[in-house]
């Protein structure tokens, strides 16, 4: 197997993808994903070398074996990697919690600003679930 069969392979494991997710970023079957993969198909098309490098997180140079560090690893926090991997829900899931923390003095940095609500407890028209976070709150016995 080539380092760049290995590297894939390695990457992908590591990074908890599927072979499925891969085929559909690269717009190829699965079995032509895991064929690429194991080294059955020695010519993969240079667009999907920069593919991979997406996918993967690191740089398609490295997953060729030109170079020894992977790149992204470190520029991209570990938050932002979960986050790519989530759907358009998940993404707005995702974002309504990391706001729900920010408002919890606990977790939010002490130099922070606090915002209070300019504006009416009128929630007659909000989501249920809004309804449920501020009834939550207020029975907390921190709040």
């Amino acid at each position: 197997m080539a380092i760049w069969n290995e590297r894939i392979r390695a990457r992908r494991i590591e990074k908890g993808i599927t072979l499925a997710q891969v085929a559909e970023k690269l717009g190829v079957t699965e079995a032509t994903a895991q064929r690429y993969e194991c080294g059955n198909i020695k010519n993969i098309p240079y667009e999907c070398m920069g593919v991979y490098g997406e996918i993967l997180n690191c740089s398609p140079c490295y997953l060729m074996g030109w170079e020894e560090k992977e790149h992204g690893e470190e520029k991209t926090p570990k938050i932002l990697q979960y986050y790519d991997r989530l759907n358009d829900i998940g993404k707005h899931e995702a974002a309504k919690r990391v706001e729900e923390l920010t408002l919890i003095p606990r977790y939010a940095k002490e130099d922070a600003a606090f915002v209070n609500a300019a504006h009416a407890d009128d929630y007659a028209k909000a989501p249920e679930e809004l309804k449920q976070l501020e009834e939550a709150m207020m029975d907390d016995e921190n709040f």
